[in-house]
């Protein structure tokens, strides 16, 4: 097995936390979104469509993307050092 200098290791646990970061963060929008949005009415269907929140809205959803990865990469490199 190689031996990596320990700066390649922080920084490869920090972007993975990043990343478990921005799953978290997926999972909670969609519970959030599923508990404020009203019940529909028995026999009418509702559907939520991703892709056309991220083209309406890009800057938004970048902006939560970009600020959960840098709060778990933050928050791991910090715990680290």
């Amino acid at each position: 097995m190689p031996c990596y200098p320990k700066s390649v290791m922080l920084l490869f646990k920090c972007i993975l936390a990043g990343l478990l970061a921005i799953v978290i963060v997926a999972i909670l929008l969609v519970v959030v979104m599923v508990s404020v949005l009203p019940r529909p009415d028995q026999g009418t269907a509702v559907g939520i469509d991703p892709v056309s929140i991220m083209r309406s809205r890009p800057i938004s959803a970048l902006m939560v993307i970009s600020l959960s990865f840098a709060c778990g990469f933050l928050w791991e490199y910090g715990r680290a050092r």
